[in-house]
């Protein structure tokens, strides 16, 4: 189903949508692909308010159909207007794919995309509303008609977000089936990931903006490079079918006590 906002059509999934009158083509080609994008910020509404627009006419060459985050299905060019999101000349361009970006859990390192990573709620949003699109228009869902920007143009767009494991998710959704969201903490249960220092009182090596692999139960914990964590979430898929898990050690998680009892910052 759909909703028309202004003369813009969207899935009738978006929690909202944008006053701003962005970048777009006017020529209603029918919508054949969809392009993953990562907005490479956490600045959910700020990533949208620096593209050109109306409002901003000094912003960035840029805009797209939507914008999902762990809360929000954002609608910003309608469905029957190409959005300036994916800058192809192929096969796949802006007019005849739409275009939905999904905001980054953690700030990167502009320069490197591996170190931009994504919440499981935003990649579920992102795939819910990719599902609901694919059914609605008859597009295939498939590594061919869901592609990441990357394959459309030369960007490392959307940096760490694994497509295959994204597209499996859309599947799930048009089946009518919810992907395993994290899961809660339970004691005695071993739970390995990659955790993202975004605020930390730990002190010590625990700045923020860092990145840290870490066992539940033994505390171990060390900083990887990228080759390591390509190697533990291989071993993470192998052993349990999943991408290794990414805990936030913000003060308003749930691990960050945790967290800190594990590393006798905090008495218990």
């Amino acid at each position: 189903m759909v909703k028309s906002v202004n003369g813009n059509i969207y899935s009738d999934l978006i929690t909202s949508s944008r006053e701003e009158l962005f970048g777009f083509y006017d020529d209603n080609t029918p919508k054949k692909f969809i392009v993953i994008h990562g907005m490479a910020t956490v600045n959910f509404n700020g990533g949208m308010s620096g593209w050109y627009s109306n409002i901003n006419p000094t912003g960035r060459q840029a805009s797209a159909n939507y914008c999902v985050s762990d809360i929000e299905i954002v609608g910003c060019v309608g469905e029957n207007y190409g959005a300036w999101h994916c800058g192809g000349v192929g096969s796949i361009t802006n007019q005849n794919s739409i275009g939905i970006e999904h905001v980054n859990s953690s700030n990167g390192n502009y320069a490197d995309a591996s170190t931009y990573l994504f919440s499981e709620d935003t990649l579920n949003n992102g795939a819910k509303l990719c599902a609901e699109i694919c059914l609605r228009l008859g597009i295939p869902i498939d590594r061919e008609h869901i592609v990441p920007h990357r394959d459309v143009y030369a960007t490392a767009c959307p940096q760490t977000l694994d497509i295959d494991d994204y597209i499996a998710r859309v599947k799930k959704f048009a089946k009518g089936e919810v992907p395993n969201a994290l899961p809660e903490q339970k004691e005695g249960i071993d739970m390995n990931g990659l955790l993202v220092v975004t605020k930390s009182d730990f002190g010590g090596a625990f700045a923020i903006n860092r990145i840290f692999y870490w066992s539940i139960s033994t505390g171990f914990i060390y900083m990887p490079d990228m080759a390591c964590i390509d190697i533990l979430n291989k071993q993470s898929q192998h052993s349990t079918g999943k991408n290794l898990l990414v805990y936030d050690s913000s003060l308003s998680s749930p691990w960050h006590l945790r967290m800190a009892q594990m590393n006798n910052k905090v008495k218990i």
